[in-house]
């Protein structure tokens, strides 16, 4: 992310093994890029080049606090109905108004898997969020508040639902956001 805003990017090979963390300045060159569904994803492989930038070059960025507010702002329920692409990645905070058992499956690669459908109301209406794996096992309850951050966004039977998976945050919402929470 920079000051115009944020990208995808997948290391692969080698790059995947390095140790970046949250808020690292780096330079990245020689990247291919592709297009899908109106957003740009790097792919990072061998000959791409990944150098770590110091703090005086990171003068010219926003604070990555600032960045990650505008990358995860949330979104009222009622707007996902403007959410044309399953490719986007939503926010939203909402209260759990209901939640079902986990459900155990087998992928067609015969390795098992977990699924958790929750529905989350704000005070403009409510969704169902498929909670995968390791998100399944959240020790969740009926009447928390829960912020979800990164989440898929999927068109089934003319509504969106939210898939919940490893690359989304769930975390407790600050008590100024849920003040308008159904309770």
């Amino acid at each position: 992310a920079d000051d115009t805003g944020t990208v995808r990017a997948s290391l692969w090979d080698d790059k995947a093994k390095l140790r970046l963390n949250r808020g690292d300045l780096v330079k990245i060159e020689n990247a291919k890029t592709r297009f899908r569904d109106d957003s740009v994803e790097l792919s990072i492989g061998k000959t791409v080049r990944i150098i770590k930038m110091s703090e005086n070059d990171a003068q010219s960025l926003p604070p990555i606090d600032e960045l990650e507010g505008e990358m995860y702002k949330p979104i009222k329920i009622s707007a996902l109905e403007n959410i044309k692409s399953e490719r986007d990645e939503v926010g939203i905070i909402g209260r759990i108004i209901n939640l079902y058992d986990v459900n155990e499956f087998q992928r067609s690669n015969g390795t098992m898997g977990m699924v958790r459908t929750v529905e989350l109301a704000d005070d403009t209406g409510s969704v169902r969020a498929s909670f995968w794996d390791e998100k399944a096992e959240m020790g969740l309850n009926r009447g928390d508040a829960i912020w979800i951050k990164n989440a898929r966004p999927r068109f089934r039977n003319d509504a969106v639902e939210l898939s919940v998976g490893r690359a989304t945050m769930v975390i407790k919402p600050k008590d100024e956001d849920i003040a308008a929470l159904p309770s």
